[in-house]
């Protein structure tokens, strides 16, 4: 069977006279940046920062699938707004790794983390600097 040029067809060919209007849906944020709703594990309800899981719009960059992440500060220096810094939202390193811990629990228990995977994040959160931060940026006095 030999190969034939399409028929021009004047409705394929042409664009349509209106175009649906673009909706661009992005979730909800809570007071920290990150998304409400969903499942929230440990890194979100005991955040370290804000999650974005969009691009950026009008940017001359490509669609990335990576998300962007912003760190809280460690502390608020007078009269700064934004979200509550480490030091604020964190009396010691034992308060975070509890609150982790917390967090990683009720995520086991509703059946969206593995034993041992609760284990890991818990763990991470005790070897992590949260509590140095927090020293460095309130020298004694």
């Amino acid at each position: 069977m030999p190969l034939q040029p399409a028929k021009d067809d004047p409705a394929v060919l042409q664009a349509p006279r209106t175009l649906p209007e673009a909706v661009v849906q992005v979730p909800q944020r809570d007071a920290d940046g990150n998304p409400l709703g969903g499942v929230r594990l440990p890194d979100i309800a005991v955040p370290l920062g804000a999650h974005g899981g969009q691009n950026a719009p009008l940017t001359t960059f490509t669609c990335s699938l990576v998300g962007a992440y912003q760190p809280f500060a460690r502390v608020r220096a007078p009269g700064e707004g934004g979200p509550a810094s480490l030091a604020e939202r964190y009396t010691d390193q034992q308060d975070y790794v509890n609150k982790v811990r917390v967090a990683a629990r009720a995520a086991e228990a509703d059946g969206f983390l593995l034993p041992e995977d609760a284990a890991v994040i818990v763990n991470a959160a005790a070897e992590s600097s949260v509590v140095e931060q927090k020293a460095q940026a309130d020298p004694p006095r």
